[in-house]
């Protein structure tokens, strides 16, 4: 996915990071100019909590752009 998400650049004008902070969460891939969020899941997410904590971090990232 990285390796992936890194091509895009030469490509598209898209400059991803990977694993970063976004206020008080980390994010699996971010593309800062382009306002744009990827995170991947893994099947430690498939817990009620997690599914809780997943959701509340999409709410408060879309409430903040």
């Amino acid at each position: 996915m990285w390796r992936r998400l890194r091509m895009l650049r030469h490509s598209h004008g898209f400059h991803f990071r990977r694993q970063a902070p976004i206020d008080r969460f980390v994010v699996d891939f971010v593309c800062f100019e382009k306002r744009l969020v990827i995170g991947v899941d893994g099947g430690q997410h498939a817990a009620d909590t997690n599914i809780l904590k997943d959701m509340s971090r999409d709410g408060y990232l879309k409430r903040h752009g």
